[in-house]
């Protein structure tokens, strides 16, 4: 940009340009990288607005401040011979206010005493508000002071501490006569650059130079403070101690869940480092099993529990019983045998070969001679071929029985008789051995020695007969007990 030699304008607006970049490139560099405009391209209003649209409230929070005319449709202009004037920017949130600056018309002139926009500019206030209200906010700057050879501009307006809204608010006015000298006689808003700074998040401090503590989720910009709450897992004015063991969470007013082997949970989060204890899922572990599982992870199955809702998510116990069929605390061992129903507490039917355990039914068949679902009716057919098979078995056996009898008398009977007829010989050779003792030369026999061993003769055939006739009879009385126990089998 160059000027012409006698265009005093336009050395005024570039000894500007030079005065802003030195006071931009004098501030440290912390400055640019915590403040922050909070006002930039906000939606603004005012009061008595000009009829021209090229003076708009939004001209006042569009960045620009190179060009502080009239005509360079940089500023904010109001109405003529108004007696107050009233302009607001919506900030689009609650922000803590460290910093205001106001950039006035000057037409590009010099600023000062000869200016004639300085009496404009005198008796301004600033108020920081929660609604379109000043009066339902706080006074941020009222000037009571400066005259118009002390005024500055722009203006810088440092509010007091803990200053929080989110509308700012320009108010000017000439209602109370008479004014203080050097005041215009009517109010305006000849706005060219409105600038709200607050301290960027995670900054606090004169030049928002100082960062929040990192477990901080925001801090006092003055202070620095926690006072905006801590990160979750942190307490404390500074946000420095850590949450108690089974707390987490912001505030540390979370309970921790049912963490694995009583390990705690992460004052940060919540998670559970080691998993779940029996019974619960998910990360934090608060969420009992899905229905029908149970235990550590959830893996187990419940067994054939009457209502799945009522298998305990823990232990995988049935607290309301089992399906029919089904016994035990986890029903999952099926009845034993003989038995049927819930609980298993039905015995079978007698005449059932096995019985269904869920409803009794005889799905293995009935024992001999019944028949029917439940083997409640008798079978006359199979009576009669249990009947004939049984006799027939009957004689069979009684025969076997006989037939083994009989042997053992037979040979008993021949064991004692050929006892006696050993007996018998051995008497015999008893008396050859007497008579050849006897014997001489000469052996004289007389009447009587002849009779006598014919009766001897006669005493020995007698035992045997008589030894005989014993055998016999032995062997009637053996085969008469034998018919007897043959005949009393047949007829058990």
């Amino acid at each position: 940009m160059s000027c012409q030699k006698d265009d005093m304008q336009c050395f005024v607006i570039i000894k500007r340009l030079i005065n802003q970049l030195n006071a931009f490139l004098s501030l440290p560099l912390n400055e640019f990288l915590a403040k922050e405009n909070v006002a930039l391209n906000r939606s603004a209003w005012q009061l008595h607005p000009y009829s021209i649209s090229k003076w708009s409230a939004e001209k006042a929070v569009d960045g620009l401040k190179s060009d502080l005319s009239a005509n360079g449709g940089q500023c904010t202009v109001s109405a003529n011979y108004k007696t107050t004037a009233e302009w607001k920017v919506y900030l689009g949130g609650v922000f803590k206010i460290h910093r205001i600056s106001i950039h006035y018309r000057t037409d590009n002139l010099q600023w000062n005493v000869f200016n004639g926009y300085t009496s404009r500019f005198l008796g301004l206030s600033v108020y920081v508000s929660n609604t379109t209200n000043k009066k339902d906010g706080l006074l941020c700057f009222k000037d009571n002071f400066y005259t118009t050879a002390t005024i500055p501009n722009p203006m810088n307006i440092t509010c007091s501490k803990n200053i929080s809204g989110r509308i700012v608010i320009y108010y000017n006015n000439r209602t109370h006569l008479p004014y203080p000298a050097g005041y215009s006689s009517y109010a305006y808003n000849e706005l060219c650059e409105v600038e709200v700074y607050s301290c960027q998040y995670g900054y606090f401090g004169k030049d928002c130079s100082e960062k929040c503590h990192a477990k901080c989720t925001g801090c006092d910009i003055y202070s620095g403070l926690c006072d905006s709450g801590c990160q979750p897992g942190w307490k404390g004015e500074n946000c420095s101690e850590a949450c108690k063991e089974g707390f987490y969470g912001v505030k540390c007013t979370e309970t921790c869940g049912n963490c694995r082997d009583l390990t705690p949970c992460l004052h940060t989060s919540g998670k559970c480092v080691n998993g779940c204890d029996s019974g619960y899922q998910g990360d934090l572990c608060k969420t009992p099993c899905n229905r029908g599982s149970y235990g550590y992870g959830c893996k187990e199955r419940c067994g054939q529990c009457r209502d799945l809702n009522q298998c305990y998510h823990i232990t995988g116990t049935c607290q309301t019983g089992c399906d029919p069929g089904y016994e035990g605390d986890m029903c999952n061992t099926t009845c034993r045998q003989g038995f049927f129903g819930e609980n298993c507490a039905e015995p079978c039917i007698d005449t059932c070969d096995g019985c269904n355990t869920v409803n009794g039914l005889c799905e293995y068949g009935c024992v001999s001679g019944w028949k029917g679902y439940f083997c409640n009716e008798q079978n006359v057919s199979s009576i009669s071929t249990i009947t004939h098979n049984v006799n027939k078995r009957k004689f069979i056996f009684a025969g076997l029985l006989g037939a083994l009898c009989l042997s053992v008398i037979i040979i008993g009977i021949l064991i004692a008789c050929n006892v006696a007829t050993r007996k018998r010989e051995h008497k015999k050779s008893q008396t050859v051995d007497v008579e050849e003792s006897q014997c001489g030369d000469t052996p004289y026999v007389s009447n009587n020695d002849v009779m006598s061993t014919e009766y001897q003769e006669l005493r020995d055939r007698r035992t045997q007969i008589y030894e005989n006739l014993n055998c016999i009879s032995i062997y009637d009385r053996a085969f008469e007990i034998c018919d007897n126990f043959i005949l009393d089998k047949i007829n058990f």
